[in-house]
C-alpha cells in the first residue's frame, strides 16, 4: 500500500484500499483510509476516532463484532491515515485445539510416567526384597543361599554380585572353621591322650628318677607337638585373614630360593638325596611377604625331602612368562595318588604312607593359604614319577600392587 501511494498518490491509494476491502471480511481483516478529520475516504465502514495508535484493540472499539480482538497497524500519508487490522480469530481457533492437544498429551505422559515409575519402583522393591530374604536365609543358617542376579547389569545387580561374593567368602570361612574344629577334635585327640598317658606313667614312676626323666622328656615332646600344631593353625588363620598384606614388598624370588636350596642341600645329602636350583641369572621379582614365601617354599622342599626315598632328585625352578612369575618344586620320588592331589592341601590331611613320619598335616595347608594371600595359583600334578608343585604369580596382581 505504501508503494501504491508513492507511485499513484492518494487517488491510487483510495482505489487500492477499496479493491482490497471488497475482497476481505471486515470482521477478519478490516482496512480503511481516513482524512485528517476522521472521515472515511475508502475501505470498510468503521467507527474509530483519530488519532489511533498501533496495537491490539477489542472489536467493539472499532465498530466490529463484540468479543473479537484485532491487531491494528497505522500509517500516515500526508493528510490521510491508513489503518489495517487483522483479527485474532484464526490464531485463536488454531491455538485452542493445539492447547487442548498439548494438555491431553501432558496428562497422558504424566499418567504413563506414573504407571512406569510405579512398575519400576515395584520391580526394584522386589529385587531389594530378594536381597533381604536371602540375607534372612543366611542368618537362619542357609549359608548356600545366594541373591538372584538379572541380566540388567544395573546398580542392584552390582550390589547383588557383591553380596554373593561376600556370602561365598562367609560360607568358605564358616566351613573352614567347622572343618578346623572337626580336625582339631580328631587329630589332636591322639597326642593329648598320649600326653595324658605319659603324665600318668610319670606319676607311677615317681620313685625312679631315670624313668621319670624319660617320661617327662616324652611328655615335653608331645606338648611341643601340640603347641606347634596350634601355632601352625593360628598362622594359617592370620594368613587367610589377610593380616600380613601390609608387609608386602618387591623381592627377588630367585635369591630367596637360592638361600633355601643352599640351606636344605645339607639335609638332602643326609638323606642321600640331591637338591638343585634352576633359576635365570636375572632377578625374578614378586610382590609379597618375604617371611611367608620363605615358609611356603621351605615347606615344599621339606615335604619333598621327608616323603621321598634315598637317591631321589629334587629340583627347584623359577622364571617368568606371559602369565607372570612361576616357581616349581619337582621330584622323582613316590609322588601322590591323583585322586588325593586336591585333598592334600586341607588341614590335618595326611597320606597313609606319611603317617609314620612327624608332622600334623598342615604344611601344604599353609602353602595354600600363602598362595591365596598372594593371589598366586597353586597346582599339584604327577611328575611321572614324583610330584610337581607349581605356583604362578600373575602379572595383574603385581601391577595392581605397584599402582597401590
Amino acid at each position: 500500500l505504501e508503494d501504491q501511494y508513492r507511485s499513484e498518490g492518494t487517488a491510487g491509494l483510495i482505489a487500492k484500499v477499496n479493491s482490497r476491502a471488497g475482497r476481505q471480511d471486515p470482521e477478519d481483516q478490516p482496512i480503511w483510509l481516513l482524512d485528517s478529520s476522521g472521515h472515511r475516504l475508502a475501505g470498510h465502514a468503521v467507527n474509530v476516532a483519530l488519532p489511533t495508535l498501533p496495537g491490539s484493540y477489542p472489536g467493539e472499539a472499532l465498530g466490529l463484532e463484540e468479543g473479537e480482538q484485532v491487531q491494528l497497524a497505522v500509517r500516515r500519508f500526508a493528510t490521510t491515515h491508513l489503518l489495517v487490522g487483522h483479527s485474532y480469530e484464526e490464531s485463536d481457533s488454531i491455538s485452542e485445539p493445539i492447547t487442548t492437544a498439548f494438555t491431553l498429551a501432558t496428562v497422558a505422559v504424566l499418567l504413563l510416567s506414573a504407571l512406569l515409575g510405579g512398575w519400576l519402583a515395584a520391580a526394584q522393591q522386589r529385587r531389594l526384597q530378594a536381597i533381604s530374604n536371602t540375607l534372612d536365609r543366611v542368618a537362619g543358617g542357609q549359608l548356600m543361599a545366594r541373591v538372584p542376579v538379572s541380566d540388567a547389569g544395573d546398580d542392584i545387580d552390582k550390589l547383588a554380585l557383591q553380596v554373593n561374593t561376600a556370602l561365598t567368602r562367609l560360607e568358605r570361612n564358616v566351613e573352614a572353621i567347622r572343618q578346623v574344629s572337626v580336625d582339631i577334635a580328631h587329630d589332636l585327640r591322639t597326642p593329648i591322650n598320649r600326653l595324658r598317658i605319659q603324665v600318668e606313667q610319670a606319676h607311677a614312676v615317681l620313685d625312679s628318677p631315670s624313668q621319670l626323666s624319660e617320661k617327662l622328656i616324652d611328655a615335653r615332646r608331645e606338648i611341643h607337638h601340640i603347641t606347634s600344631t596350634f601355632d601352625a593353625l593360628l598362622r594359617i588363620a592370620q594368613i587367610e585373614a589377610g593380616a600380613r598384606k601390609q608387609r608386602f614388598q618387591w623381592l627377588d624370588i630367585s635369591a630367596l630360593l637360592q638361600t633355601l636350596t643352599e640351606t636344605y642341600a645339607i639335609v638332602a645329602e643326609e638323606s642321600q638325596q640331591s637338591l638343585l636350583l634352576r633359576a635365570p641369572s636375572r632377578a625374578v621379582k614378586v610382590f609379597g611377604d618375604r617371611d611367608l614365601l620363605t615358609q611356603c617354599y621351605a615347606n615344599l622342599i621339606e615335604n619333598a625331602i621327608r616323603h621321598n626315598h634315598p637317591q631321589a632328585e629334587i629340583v627347584v625352578s623359577c622364571g617368568t612368562d606371559q602369565h607372570g612369575c612361576w616357581v616349581t618344586v619337582a621330584d622323582n620320588g613316590v609322588g601322590i595318588p591323583e585322586a588325593e592331589l586336591t585333598a592334600v592341601t586341607g588341614r590335618f590331611y595326611r597320606l597313609d604312607k606319611a603317617r609314620h613320619t612327624d608332622g600334623a598335616g598342615l604344611g601344604l595347608a599353609l602353602v595354600k593359604a600363602v598362595c591365596e594371600l598372594h593371589d598366586a595359583e597353586l597346582t599339584l600334578a604327577d611328575n611321572r614319577p614324583g610330584l610337581l608343585v607349581t605356583t604362578v604369580f600373575s602379572r595383574s596382581s603385581g601391577a595392581e600392587a605397584q599402582g597401590a
